[in-house]
């Protein structure tokens, strides 16, 4: 691999990739002082963020700055040459951008925000502020998109589904203490879509189906 691993950095910072995502990382990392170097800073942003106790207010502009960020990550269509890794690039752009402009805003801790504020704008603020897991879902249908679940390790407090498809019919169902329940539509950014629920309940799975109400990739929360 002769690239280097760019927004890959924040990424296995996060603990997002998959063990083989982060063999060819840690792999690269090991003969690139360049890509060494980002991946050094990637973690301390996260030890930082993971470290703030106190939540403080938020700059004004920091809510648009994460939209807009995320609108350009999906817009991207022509990446070049990097890792063969099953994040697709939009996907991977957007939690780096995430990353950064959370870094940059004070460290903001958003567990209590107003409730005017979207849902992606909850479930950046949620994953700044708390620890966090995630899970890929399994393709159930040669044709379901990529996928993952990120969710806070305090059971049922929050949840945020991100899909590589465009396709605004697509809809997130869960099973937990015996009861199969709808959680929502995800929402379509350009290419992507995504999904934020607060306190969701404790849950076991999580299916996505499409209009026809055929499963097409399961996510099992651990």
């Amino acid at each position: 691999m002769t690239d280097h691993i760019e927004e890959l950095a924040e990424l296995h910072a996060l603990g997002i990739l998959d063990p083989v995502e982060r063999d060819l990382v840690d792999t690269h990392v090991a003969q690139c002082r360049v890509c060494l170097r980002r991946l050094g800073r990637a973690e301390q942003v996260v030890a930082k963020l993971e470290s703030v106790n106190e939540p403080s207010e938020a700059p004004s502009t920091l809510s648009a700055r994460l939209k807009d960020s995320l609108r350009v990550a999906t817009m991207v269509t022509t990446p070049r040459r990097r890792p063969d890794v099953s994040m697709p690039l939009s996907l991977a752009l957007a939690f780096a951008l995430a990353l950064g402009l959370l870094a940059a805003g004070s460290l903001w801790q958003g567990s209590r925000m107003r409730s005017a504020m979207d849902s992606d704008d909850m479930a950046f603020s949620a994953i700044a502020g708390s620890h966090f897991q995630h899970a890929p879902f399994l393709k159930m249908q040669t044709d379901a998109p990529t996928a993952k679940v990120l969710y806070s390790k305090k059971a049922g407090s929050w949840l945020y589904v991100v899909a590589d498809s465009a396709n605004p019919n697509l809809t997130v169902f869960a099973q937990g203490d015996g009861v199969n329940r709808e959680l929502g539509t995800l929402r379509v950014h350009q290419r992507a879509a995504t999904l934020f629920i607060d306190h969701p309940g404790k849950l076991a799975v999580l299916t996505i189906v499409d209009q026809s109400s055929k499963p097409l990739e399961r996510a099992r929360l651990r």
